[in-house]
This record gives structure tokens, C-alpha cells and sequence, in this order.
């Protein structure tokens, strides 16, 4: 069986901790993006980075052994180097709060935050994570649809060195069951608006040890334990604790499918 494949921070910004763009992070006044957020960025170098593979089921436990073994000999050969230099997502985000810090991060409707709060807010919650008990190498699940939140979990519990598995918002509640089991999330974040497919999973999840509630357009749902995101947020000190050590190999997100013929797989 292969294991799920997880998401590396390998050069993902080329360059961007050196010239982070002028331009907003995120912009959204929509809720409905499967997947979460619309993270703007270089996808074209993305893609240009990556090692083509022949997608075909029998040469993919090999087209992806083989992509880990380039990846890991690329990043060998990288520290090496006199001119390298470790470059993950968060090391963006905190120039970018230096550099830029009163220009606008993050427009959801009616609400705006600069890159200086945006950074200020993801601190928080790797505090809120810490306080809860999450560690290096935990997983941290998130069930919601294009909020701020979302976007702020993918800084959040990079902070703390915790992996983000972000679920689609469209599966049904036996494949969310099996994800976070299969993951092993230790601490699940939802909006309010799916709190009918969390109450139809609790008891299945034993690994989950923590429920947060993100409260946007729906009310909160009182009968699912756990704080809402806001007070897990203000109830934590900023985060002034030195970043778990982050390399450009390190595992830093799992992402499922969604499991159209069986349960969503890991890629």
C-alpha cells in the first residue's frame, strides 16, 4: 500500500522571501472554493518545477519512488551549496509582514487585514495549537469552505511544525471519518455551517482530541464541544516561541482525494 503522499515545502515560492509580490495574498467574497482558499502565487514555476510522470496506475508506485529519491537528492545537493538558503512558506509570510506590513494581506467581503495582522493572527493560533497540545509532526485538519481561516491554517500549525490535512467540504461524513483516522488528525476545525456532518462523525474519530468551531455565516453549534475559533485565538498569547525547525524536505500538508472510486486517497 503506498502511503499518502505529502506535500514537501520545496522551493514552493521560488524566491518569493526575497521579493514577496506587492500584491494581496488572498481576495475572496465567496465561501463556495472546494479545496478552501485561492492562494495567489507563481503556479506556473510550480509546475515547471516538478519532474514530469506518466500517469498510468501501473508505473505510479514508481514514477513516485522515484520523484521522492530526485526530490531528496535535489535538496542534498541544494545544502551544499555556499548560496542556499531555507525557504519555506512561513518565511514569506514573516517578511512580507516586515517588509509590507500595512498593505492589505487579506480582503474577505467587508473585512480587510494587512499583512501585519494577518501575521499577528497566524501567531495566535499556533499558540491556540501549542496550548492544546499539538506538537511537531501532529496533524491539524480543517473542514471549511473560502474563509480567512483557512488561509491562516496554512501558516498556523506550520508554526508549531504540525502537518495541515484540509478537507473537502464535499464528502460525506464516512470519508471526513476515514481521513482523519487514516491522518491521524489530532485536532479538527470546522465551520459552523458543517456542523451536521461533525455531529455525524463523533464517536468514529478517537484519534480527534480537539473540536474548534469557526463561526462565519452560520450560528455556532452549541451541542458540539470545544471553543470557537475566535476565543481559541484571543485566549492565546501571541506566539513569541521560535519556530519549529522547518526545512525545505520537511512534510508540511496532506491532501486526499475525493475518493470516486472508494476512500479518498492520499496524493
Amino acid at each position: 500500500m503506498i502511503p499518502p503522499a505529502e506535500i514537501r515545502a520545496t522551493r514552493l515560492l521560488h524566491g518569493a522571501a526575497h521579493s514577496p509580490s506587492r500584491a494581496t495574498l488572498w481576495r475572496s467574497d465567496r465561501r463556495d472554493c472546494v479545496g478552501g482558499v485561492e492562494k495567489r502565487g507563481d503556479s506556473a514555476a510550480l509546475s515547471a518545477s516538478l519532474p514530469a510522470l506518466a500517469w498510468h496506475p501501473a508505473s505510479y508506485p514508481r514514477c513516485l519512488a522515484s520523484c521522492i529519491l530526485f526530490g531528496r537528492e535535489q535538496i542534498a545537493d541544494m545544502r551544499n551549496r555556499v548560496s542556499y538558503e531555507n525557504l519555506t512558506p512561513l518565511s514569506f509570510l514573516e517578511r512580507s509582514a516586515l517588509v509590507y506590513p500595512h498593505k492589505p494581506a487579506l480582503i474577505y467581503n467587508d473585512r480587510v487585514y494587512s499583512y501585519e495582522h494577518f501575521h499577528q493572527r497566524v501567531r495566535r493560533l499556533a499558540a491556540a495549537l501549542r496550548r492544546s497540545g499539538v506538537e511537531k509532526g501532529d496533524r491539524v485538519a480543517f473542514l471549511a469552505p473560502n474563509v480567512p481561516q483557512m488561509l491562516e491554517a496554512h501558516f498556523g500549525p506550520l508554526r508549531v511544525g504540525a502537518l495541515l490535512v484540509a478537507l473537502n467540504t464535499r464528502l460525506a461524513a464516512r470519508e471526513i471519518a476515514y481521513i482523519l483516522n487514516h491522518s491521524g488528525a489530532k485536532v479538527l476545525v470546522f465551520d459552523s455551517e458543517l456542523a451536521p456532518t461533525v455531529r455525524a462523525l463523533e464517536g468514529e474519530v478517537p484519534g480527534v482530541t480537539g473540536y474548534v468551531q469557526i463561526v462565519d455565516t452560520a450560528p455556532r453549534a452549541e451541542n458540539i464541544p470545544g471553543p470557537a475559533y475566535e476565543s481559541f485565538l484571543a485566549e492565546a498569547p501571541e506566539d513569541n516561541s521560535p519556530v519549529e525547525a522547518v526545512s525545505e524536505g520537511d512534510s508540511i500538508a496532506i491532501n486526499y482525494t475525493s475518493g470516486t472510486t472508494g476512500f479518498p486517497k492520499g496524493v
